[in-house]
């Protein structure tokens, strides 16, 4: 049973190790500077589309305002890592697993 617990437990920790982006001529400073570009660019392109709160919804309106608020949110986030993802390699990167 530990053995189980053990390899579960390396096998989950293999799949969530995140990719490091290799480029094959640029240095650290490049990296850095096209790294912070595409990262603003991929936030302005995917502004929030998230609700305000507002403390004069009753709670059943309020409650549709989470839902709608998470779902919007996720969706953001995965528009902003692909374009992030697309941005990179168009300037060359490509990622490797750890």
């Amino acid at each position: 049973m530990k053995k189980v617990v053990v390899l579960s437990l390396a096998g989950v920790m293999t799949a969530c190790a995140s990719p490091m982006w290799q480029h094959p001529t640029n240095n650290e400073y490049a990296f850095n500077r096209d790294k912070a570009a595409c990262s603003m660019e991929a936030e302005r392109a995917n502004p929030s589309t998230a609700v305000p709160y507002n403390p004069r919804l009753d709670p059943f309106q309020q409650a549709n305002a989470n839902i709608y608020n998470g779902t919007a949110n996720m969706g953001r986030a995965f528009g902003v890592q692909n374009y992030f993802t697309n941005c990179m390699t168009a300037k060359g990167y490509y990622q490797v697993q750890r």
